[in-house]
């Protein structure tokens, strides 16, 4: 799995009212990153609110919803939170996933980015910079949310479908602001890396690799919080921040009993992104049928 801004994974043309299989959810927020981590404060704990509003006004069953919030958070923690959806979804059902936290590229482990860097979570448990004592091992790389995400689409099966939505981007210019308590910048544009100064590679086209699709997984599309030359900046509304993203998804998936096709959707979210902070757009690529390959 591979996004320039690592982040939104969203299924957007079901009928979620009156859905016949189990709706499950699983939320990562991280607001406090421990003090030596090098991770400023950001306002994840105000996106688990209103996520939890709309899906109960969704019809998820408190039961079925996990959120694991900041020192829960760890990287064995959300490892093994996934693996145990994986034990409990059943063909047909509808998962969402989400992450609200920092995100950061880090250099390819493994040779198989054409930019040569991988995307990753922020885990509570991960610092920003390469040390002797920390060499990465507590970021979850985008290879790894595939490898655990795979499992999930097989048993939920070609009827099943998922979102997994990320505001965790890294970002180009991540100190903007810094000096301004009221902008609030999620992700960084320090490159995780034992090479100082490591920039990746010069990628001829688009150097994101294509979703998985193959018989018996569900469809998957990514929704990024914004371009991989932009700030994924917190929204504020009312002297609160939320992410921006976060904010965006449940203002339009409030709108709907039963969602509209995914152009549709899609263009709503981008619609309401660039009223809410204009020069951030997201981006989606999709495996749905009929949009395959779509990257805007």
């Amino acid at each position: 799995m591979k996004t320039v801004c690592f982040t939104i994974i969203a299924l957007l043309s079901f009928y979620l009212s009156g859905y016949a299989g189990e709706k499950r959810a699983l939320i990562v927020a991280i607001s406090q990153y421990p003090k030596h981590s090098g991770w400023r404060q950001i306002n994840a704990d105000n996106d688990v609110k209103i996520l939890l509003n709309t899906l109960e006004k969704k019809g998820f069953p408190k039961k079925n919803i996990i959120v694991l919030r900041d020192s829960l958070a760890t990287k064995q923690r959300i490892v093994a939170s996934f693996k145990s959806l994986q034990q409990k979804v059943k063909a047909g059902d509808f998962v969402f996933i989400h992450f609200s936290c920092h995100g950061q590229q880090m250099e390819d482990d493994n040779g198989d980015e054409p930019d040569g860097l991988d995307e990753a979570i922020v885990c509570y448990d991960a610092k920003m910079n390469y040390s002797d004592n920390y060499k990465g091992q507590n970021h979850l790389r985008d290879d790894k949310v595939d490898s655990l995400l795979v499992p999930i689409r097989r048993k939920l099966g070609e009827t099943g479908n998922l979102i997994v939505s990320l505001d965790a981007c890294h970002s180009e210019s991540g100190t903007r602001g810094e000096d301004n308590d009221s902008i609030v910048i999620r992700g960084t544009d320090v490159i995780f890396s034992q090479n100082s100064g490591y920039k990746g590679k010069k990628a001829v086209g688009d150097p994101k690799l294509p979703l998985r699709q193959e018989k018996g997984l569900s469809p998957i599309t990514e929704i990024a919080a914004c371009k991989s030359d932009q700030s994924n900046v917190e929204y504020r509304k009312d002297d609160v921040n939320y992410g921006s993203l976060t904010y965006a998804l449940c203002t339009v998936w409030d709108k709907y009993n039963i969602l509209p096709a995914y152009q549709i959707w899609s263009e709503e979210i981008k619609q309401t992104m660039q009223k809410l902070i204009p020069y951030q757009i997201p981006v989606f690529r999709t495996t749905q049928k009929g949009y395959a390959g779509e990257n805007k």
